[in-house]
């Protein structure tokens, strides 16, 4: 919406974005809940962006015209919902605490009355005369109340429009307050360096494609509604190489940095653990979907009894020594998650609060992480799952994952000598490495023979501790072999294990993988 330039031709759709300072002016002033906030004409998610940069309590519905926000929209945080169309021609709108918009100017009153009555916070951007005209007994009508803003906004980038704006609050009480000035400073940034994300756009659009848009791609990119809490499905790729493990790209990082913690996910039963970390890296499938993939052995697992609405239920969770994963795929159905679920363990292994870190520090850890030296392996952190009902799916339920902190890096049972043991023990088997770590924290012993896995390589001496987040060096050596037994005839050598070294695939029954290659079963007791 903007005024300036009346003769000028207005842009498409009467997209004009929403300055952030407006509405940081407005959350100053008025006291709004948090919870379900709804943006009936998000654009490119301006005021989205706005509000989460100064709350984190609010969950959002969007629904926009043109499709091709959704890029955009995807990088939003705390989006649980999108829907493209026109807005005046939905009725079946979502149920939210507080309804805020900057409508198009050319169709205000039309998505006004379309919204009365139905939200009981009720917030339109517009012009401080907006009230007068045709539009007059409607307002006697409504008393709404306005917050007026004391300097005039730019809603192109260049000049400030050429009259005053208020933000309209369908109250009934017919108030009028002015809001705080805004240092010409803070006027001139731009939202969230939206050239920056543009950019962002277009890159992950040509890593995407490798000629031409595919019919998938072309139906990504057009989803009428986007399911941010479905399951994630990756495939492997069988011939990627060791380069997709570096780090996660720049573009990538950056949203990690700014996102929040979403906490949604799949692939752990429920219940409360503490996990090993065996590996942690970024990788890209054969579709060129963008993963981030660690992979754990399970220390300890407590079962919990969890509701589902009405519904009670209680599972067996992962069972100890066993392996599992957490696969974060930015480009599948969870995609608009895929930063706050990336961040989250990164919070949790070191013990961040979630409103003190900056993103740089976010950033700079997560790439140490899934660098080649992978420092976080065999470190320990903890788990906890709960439902959480869809809010775009009411009665269907995801698995929930909260991550904790068992000890800082170089801290107690992450203390750089515990942790080279347990790296050590996890190059002769992963459940030998269950084992220790069980010890290290004192809790019971776990008998190794209870799981399958690949016989035994050489163990190392000793084993450095991991560098990357400062650590002295560390040596541990494992306890030496047993002595051996009088001479006797050598045994039958054992039945070749098909399966040794691999792992089940978290989405693919029937299939198995090891780092970036995956086989059917049928290929692995076939010995192809």
């Amino acid at each position: 919406m903007s005024s300036t330039n009346r003769k000028s031709e207005r842009r498409e759709a009467d997209f004009y974005a929403t300055p952030a300072w407006t509405v940081h002016r407005l959350l100053e002033a008025l006291e709004l809940p948090g919870g379900v906030w709804f943006e009936p004409c998000a654009g490119e998610g301006d005021i989205v962006n706005a509000v989460n940069s100064k709350r984190q309590d609010a969950r959002w519905c969007l629904h926009e015209l043109r499709k091709e926000c959704a890029p955009a929209l995807r990088r939003c945080n705390h989006v649980e919902q999108a829907r493209f169309g026109s807005i005046l021609d939905s009725h079946d709108l979502p149920q939210a605490d507080v309804c805020i918009t900057n409508p198009p100017f050319t169709i205000a009153q039309e998505i006004l009355e379309h919204l009365i009555g139905r939200y009981e916070h009720l917030i339109f951007l517009q012009r401080v005369n907006w009230c007068a005209g045709p539009r007059a007994d409607l307002f006697r009508k409504l008393k709404p109340s306005l917050y007026v803003l004391p300097n005039r906004p730019s809603f192109t980038g260049g000049s400030t429009d050429s009259i005053e704006y208020g933000w309209w609050i369908f109250d009934g009480k017919g108030q009028i307050s002015i809001l705080n000035d805004t240092p010409i400073k803070e006027r001139s940034q731009k939202n969230l360096d939206r050239t920056t994300i543009s950019a962002v756009d277009r890159q992950l659009q040509k890593e995407n494609r490798t000629g031409g848009e595919s019919e998938t791609e072309t139906k990504r990119e057009n989803e009428h509604e986007h399911e941010y809490e479905q399951e994630t499905e990756i495939k492997y790729d069988n011939e990627q190489g060791d380069d997709n493990m570096a780090g996660l790209p720049r573009a990538l990082a950056q949203q990690v940095g700014d996102a929040r913690v979403t906490g949604s996910g799949n692939y752990i039963q429920h219940g409360n653990y503490i996990f090993l970390i065996k590996k942690w890296f970024f990788m890209l499938s054969p579709q060129k979907e963008q993963c981030v993939i660690i992979e754990f052995a399970v220390v300890d697992a407590q079962k919990k009894t969890v509701h589902e609405g009405t519904k009670v239920i209680t599972v067996e969770p992962n069972g100890i020594g066993s392996d599992c994963s957490e696969v974060v795929n930015w480009d599948g159905p969870g995609k608009l998650s895929a930063a706050g679920n990336s961040r989250a363990p990164v919070l949790g292994l070191f013990g961040f609060n979630e409103n003190e870190i900056d993103a740089a520090k976010v950033i700079e850890t997560l790439d140490t992480c899934l660098s080649d030296a992978q420092p976080a392996a065999g470190m320990l952190i903890s788990c906890s799952t709960a439902p959480r009902e869809k809010r775009t799916k009411p009665g269907e339920f995801i698995t929930a994952r909260n991550w904790g902190c068992v000890a800082r890096p170089g801290t107690g049972a992450n203390a750089p000598d515990l942790v080279a043991a347990r790296l050590a023990a996890l190059k002769v088997s992963a459940p030998k490495a269950v084992a220790l770590a069980r010890q290290h924290l004192g809790l019971s012993a776990f008998d190794e023979s209870t799981v399958a896995q690949p016989a035994p390589a050489p163990a190392p001496a000793a084993a450095a501790a991991p560098a990357g987040f400062g650590f002295a060096g560390a040596e541990a050596a494992l306890p030496p072999p047993p002595a051996p037994t009088a001479a006797a005839a050598p045994p039958a050598p054992p039945a070749v294990d098909p399966f040794a070294g691999w792992m089940k695939h978290p989405t693919a029954p029937g299939y198995w993988y090891q780092g970036q290659i995956v086989k059917s079963e049928t290929d692995l007791m076939a010995g192809r």
